[in-house]
């Protein structure tokens, strides 16, 4: 899977959307401090796991707020 750190998104965000919503490139992991931290994937890829697996559930860290 390829990896960009968020800045890379940052200066490329609309190109990066058009091209994963056309399929021309896959999944992104997006890494920011040297740590991954959310995955792009195009919006029908999301759908099809979603259906597949369920809503995400959101996790609270113990001592988040």
């Amino acid at each position: 899977m390829e990896e960009m750190t968020t800045e890379q998104v940052r200066r490329g965000w609309a190109t990066l959307l058009t091209e994963i919503s056309q399929r021309t490139r896959g999944a992104v992991r997006l890494i920011r401090y040297k740590r991954p931290v959310a995955v792009l994937v195009p919006a029908d890829w999301f759908d099809e796991a979603v259906a597949a697996i369920g809503e995400p559930q959101v996790r609270t860290l113990p001592g988040a707020k």
